[in-house]
């Protein structure tokens, strides 16, 4: 069999090239994905856990935990009679913001 070409199996070492090549493009890109990831969410990250802690005097926050700022984002208090009601503005400024959010998220990767 000495003057026959040796045949590879199907997809064998192109399979294995392609697969290699994937791999190594990905560990290449990664550094960049994380930079995203890191600066996208980050900031988000900030403005949430602000979102939890009490308000400074002269700006700033006080490193203590409330819901203060979430309760007036869904509920609105009378100032004649101290009545809670849910604020309707609010909860559809908000529910369109998420709405809006989403869709953009939709398009973006769709």
């Amino acid at each position: 069999m000495a003057g026959k070409a040796q045949v590879d199996p199907p997809g064998g070492y192109e399979a294995a090239a392609n697969a290699q090549r994937l791999h190594r493009n990905w560990l290449l890109s990664l550094p960049a994905i994380v930079l995203l990831l890191i600066g996208a969410s980050g900031p988000l990250l900030i403005v949430l856990v602000y979102s939890f802690l009490h308000p400074g005097d002269y700006g700033g926050v006080i490193w203590k935990p409330t819901l203060d700022a979430w309760f007036k984002i869904f509920f609105s208090v009378d100032i004649f009679d101290e009545t809670v009601h849910l604020a309707d503005a609010h909860l559809s400024i908000f529910w369109r913001s998420v709405k809006l959010s989403l869709l953009t998220t939709l398009i973006t990767f769709g």
